[in-house]
């Protein structure tokens, strides 16, 4: 069983990423990445994206979109191509005014976005946050009470109801329509990634390995957290059990793994290096 390629998301250098992409291409391949995970790079120009990655000895492993890119769907498969990308990536609305009925209205569109990655050669894998862990009234489609960005008292959601990661899933072709599982944001809905993993290892085609440190209330709310009540941390330094997390994965064969930390109180390359370690020593990739 291989070893996969590893990259290391741009969200981490902010503006300066954009500002300077051969500044922050150099800070990654001194940390010793194989690669990154970025948007539609040179402003979507894959021959001049191609061309500063191969300058560092890099590639785009995974190319980081959203819903809103499916208008647009056919350019981000066609740029994901030409730059070498392994895996493609959406994220979804957060909390959509419309609840449950969105995801309804998402999931064919996702999955029809996905028939054309898959055709093209490239998984399209659905990013989560957590997020996707809240539940709504399956007839209705209003969220839940308890939802913990509009009722910061509550110490969780009521039981029942649908979730709508459960939904997407449900409505979706699992021949075609993957996930990036993105770890920090499972243990932050409440859940154990350990159990996520092992429950829909058919479905992942890559991961975003992350960590968090709580930094809420206490007693801690159940389930999905606030978004405030979490920082974002240098893998090994926050409490999602990464170890027990990658042994669950390891045995899937991924080819390709992205490190993504948003923001760091740390200089950036000192951040990225820290992770770097940790992803050699304790991980072993």
């Amino acid at each position: 069983m291989g070893v996969p390629a590893v990259g290391c998301h741009l969200i981490i250098f902010g503006q300066a990423g954009r500002d300077d992409l051969d500044g922050a291409l150099a800070t990654v391949a001194a940390a010793g990445y194989d690669g990154v995970e970025a948007g539609l790079l040179c402003g979507g120009d894959a021959a001049e994206a191609r061309r500063h990655l191969e300058a560092h000895g890099l590639e785009q492993g995974s190319v980081s979109t959203n819903w809103r890119m499916l208008d647009q769907f056919g350019d981000v498969v066609s740029y994901a191509k030409a730059v070498g990308a392994r895996m493609i990536q959406m994220s979804g609305q957060h909390r959509p005014d419309e609840g449950l009925h969105w995801y309804d209205a998402f999931a064919p569109r996702f999955d029809a976005a996905a028939r054309q990655a898959h055709d093209a050669g490239i998984p399209l894998c659905y990013h989560n946050h957590s997020w996707e862990f809240l539940r709504y009234d399956a007839g209705t489609g209003a969220i839940i009470p308890g939802d913990p960005q509009a009722d910061a008292a509550s110490p969780g959601q009521q039981a029942g109801g649908v979730v709508a990661m459960d939904r997407l899933l449900e409505r979706t072709d699992p021949a075609h329509a993957k996930l990036c599982v993105d770890v920090h944001w499972v243990h932050h809905a409440g859940l154990d990634p350990v159990a996520f993993v092992r429950e829909h290892a058919a479905r992942i085609g890559y991961v975003h390995i992350k960590d968090m440190a709580y930094s809420g209330p206490l007693p801690r709310r159940q389930g999905v957290l606030r978004m405030d009540d979490s920082t974002f941390k240098e893998l090994g330094h926050g409490e999602v059990d990464l170890v027990a997390t990658w042994a669950a994965l390891k045995p899937l064969g991924l080819p390709w793994v992205a490190y993504e930390q948003d923001r760091t109180a740390l200089p950036v390359a000192e951040a990225i290096g820290i992770s770097r370690t940790y992803l050699r020593d304790r991980l072993g990739i």
